[in-house]
């Protein structure tokens, strides 16, 4: 009887200790979890919106400085133009939301119409024409202008949620790592309260010398 009720005995704590293991496995692996999501959401608001934010300011840049020499656009030359198709190129390789997607396809068209502008007042010879033009193509330039800040408000939008995202996982990862540190000593003290009945057992059935 002695020896079942100590079989008895070893099978529940090997028991507890093997659901103490797999509940520590768990916790690793959430652990884990938390820090590739934090990794993730560390290089998106790197990747697609430091970097996406700056492009959008030299392509505000680029804009503005078209504005200011409107008179000029006929010396306009198409490094610039080519430049400024490059920089949405690199805009669009960025992770773009729907609503980005959509304000994008919307600013590419008013930059082809700009160009269409720029292009019809360099070869008129017509001053008046090339006055009117010049007017509908400053227009022009504010339409994307505006495209341009509603791009750039996404980006804040979509910045801040990111960074409320990677505030919740550092959070979550904490209750992760002392629930990680309360299993390890659940499980220091059951295997020395195992070890403790093993030896005072072998105490108590140890034959005597008399």
């Amino acid at each position: 009887m002695k020896w079942k009720e100590m079989f008895n005995q070893k099978y529940k704590a090997g028991f507890a200790l093997l659901v103490l293991l797999l509940m520590m496995v768990l916790v690793i692996f959430a652990h884990k979890n938390n820090l590739s999501k934090l990794q993730h959401s560390l290089s998106s608001i790197y990747s697609d919106r430091l970097v996406a934010g700056n492009y959008l300011y030299k392509l505000s840049h680029e804009i503005y400085k078209k504005k200011l020499h409107l008179d000029e656009v006929g010396n306009i030359y198409s490094e610039q133009n080519d430049s400024i198709q490059k920089i949405i190129h690199q805009y669009d390789q960025t992770l773009l939301t729907a609503e980005e997607s959509s304000l994008l396809a919307s600013l590419k068209s008013d930059l082809k119409f700009s160009n269409r502008l720029e292009n019809q007042i360099r070869n008129s010879s017509s001053i008046q024409i090339k006055d009117s033009l010049e007017s509908e193509l400053g227009n022009q330039y504010d339409i994307i202008l505006h495209d341009l800040d509603g791009l750039t408000s996404i980006q804040l939008s979509e910045g801040q949620k990111l960074t409320a995202e990677s505030n919740r996982i550092v959070a979550s990862d904490n209750i992760t790592s002392r629930l990680e540190m309360a299993l390890l000593i659940i499980f220091g003290v059951l295997i020395m309260l195992i070890f403790s009945v093993l030896k005072s057992r072998r105490v108590r059935t140890a034959p005597s010398l008399n």
